[in-house]
């Protein structure tokens, strides 16, 4: 089977080879870009491409010749790209919630630290990829199909980075970059947790930053310590720990946010903290029975709280289509998994993946994977029968990588990184095999 490896759009073949990757289509991007504009006035529309421009200039200049290479790839009318990101917060229709949490390493069973996402969005088409700029850390991240602007994502110094939307107020941006290219901005150029909340601090400042009237939440992490964000436009409070856990649904709890918010205590109540205590209860008993592992997580975001009162949103919903979870190795920050869930989180098979693996099967990369996925709960809905049996695929799954991890890193400590790096390549492409396979047989699709 053939892989896909890094990805980029630093040059004209290097956006066309991401348009074959990812499985684009120009018709698919000219509708939504003109469905976005049918909504938005003619001056709002000319505002918020100057505005992109401005801050793209000021914090990624190279992405605004990406976006040219990728309209010239596709054969798009010139500035199709720059516009279908400048229109993306000015017509908000996400579901607005995503849950995500952190657990420090004392409380994981690994001794490692764990940062996990669930992601809720009407657009399905989701799936992970290996991306380089030239002159940037590389990522491994979990993106739209329609662009290289992580979710979720863990970069090449061990930084692992993730974000929810926060809660709605007044102080907010008509236009800027979107929470995804933020993300990008810290992967691409943070180490840690400190100097990621200080690259979003500044775009904030700037006013480079826009989530139509919410705010947001960004979470950081590395094997040392873990840090979060709440902010909006107009204020943002940031802190770290090294021990303990965070857990955020869509509602702000730190004392220099709260009182930003615009949203009803009963509205936090139903929608968000009843996830946050969802999650609360399922990591306390991790942690009394030895300690929380990936594998845990991927149970806790598949909960649906079936005994929840009516109009309470649990933590996994018709609307999430990707979930995640980065173990973050200390010693070798290319041992650090992703176990990646492409589609929804009750009708996929979790893959455990390496960062140091460089490459993906095109399956996956292209969406195929997670259309699948989404095309297996159109037919048998999110809680059938066949759960029980995808959990025992995964079981075998995170065996088989437990024993390449522990392969890999003893080259790593014999000094042979090349041979390790080949072997946690040939491991994420039979991971994904294998579980390819059993999906197939277990669901029909």
């Amino acid at each position: 089977m053939s892989s896909v490896g890094f990805l980029s759009l630093s040059s004209l073949e290097d956006a066309r080879q991401f348009v074959r990757a990812r499985a684009l289509e120009k018709e698919n991007i000219l509708a939504r870009v003109a469905s976005k504009a049918q909504e938005i006035s003619a001056p709002m529309q000319n505002f918020a491409v100057t505005e992109m421009k401005k801050h793209l200039l000021r914090f990624a200049p190279g992405w605004l010749e990406e976006m040219e290479n990728m309209d010239a790839a596709l054969e798009l009318p010139e500035n199709t790209m720059l516009k279908l990101q400048s229109y993306a917060h000015l017509v908000q229709k996400e579901t607005l919630d995503c849950t995500s949490w952190i657990v420090a390493p004392e409380l994981t069973s690994a001794g490692k630290m764990l940062l996990h996402k669930n992601r809720d969005s009407q657009f399905s088409l989701h799936a992970p990829l290996f991306f380089r700029t030239p002159g940037k850390f590389s990522w491994f991240g979990s993106c739209s199909q329609l662009s290289p602007a992580p979710l979720m994502g863990i970069n090449e110094k061990g930084l692992a980075v993730a974000m929810n939307s926060g809660e709605a107020c007044e102080k907010w941006n008509p236009s800027g970059l979107g929470t995804p290219m933020m993300a990008r901005l810290v992967l691409e150029n943070c180490s840690t947790p400190d100097e990621g909340a200080k690259l979003i601090e500044e775009l904030r400042k700037e006013k480079a930053y826009s989530h139509n009237k919410h705010g947001s939440i960004f979470f950081y992490a590395n094997a040392e310590y873990a840090g979060i964000t709440e902010f909006c436009a107009g204020r943002s409070q940031y802190i770290s720990f090294d021990y303990g856990y965070m857990i955020r649904a869509n509602a702000w709890h730190l004392p220099g946010m709260t009182a930003m918010s615009t949203q009803s205590s009963k509205f936090n109540l139903e929608k968000n903290t009843i996830r946050e205590f969802m999650v609360r209860e399922d990591l306390n008993e991790r942690i009394a029975a030895g300690g929380v592992t990936p594998a845990d997580c991927i149970t806790i975001t598949r909960n649906r709280g079936r005994l929840l009162p009516e109009n309470h949103t649990p933590v996994c919903r018709p609307t999430t289509i990707a979930s995640g979870v980065f173990e973050i190795d200390g010693t070798f920050p290319e041992l650090s998994t992703f176990c990646h869930l492409s589609g929804p989180a009750r009708n996929t098979i979790a893959l455990p993946l390496f960062a140091g693996g460089s490459a993906l099967p095109p399956e996956l990369v292209s969406c195929r994977w997670t259309a699948r996925a989404a095309a297996f709960k159109e037919r048998r809905g999110m809680d059938h029968v066949l759960l029980g049996a995808m959990e025992e695929v995964e079981k075998e799954l995170f065996k088989r990588h437990g024993s390449t991890e522990s392969k890999a890193k003893e080259l790593l400590k014999a000094g042979k990184r090349q041979e390790a790096l080949e072997v946690m390549q040939k491991h994420n492409q039979t991971q994904f095999e294998f579980a390819e396979k059993q999906f197939a047989e277990i669901t029909g699709c």
